[in-house]
């Protein structure tokens, strides 16, 4: 779900050309697809801190 959302708001940002909201989001997307591989591959979601 974080990562459609990330995704959607990144798109808003990018026709508003909010710049550094689109940034922000568009990193937040990277680090949901990453948890999102390592589950799908098997492994463990890396543990919040």
């Amino acid at each position: 779900m974080r990562l459609g959302g990330s995704i959607v708001l990144a798109w808003l940002a990018l026709e508003e050309r909010q710049w550094g909201f689109l940034m922000l989001e568009t990193v937040w997307a990277g680090v949901s697809a990453w948890g999102l591989i390592q589950v799908l591959r098997g492994g463990e979601p890396a543990a919040a801190h």
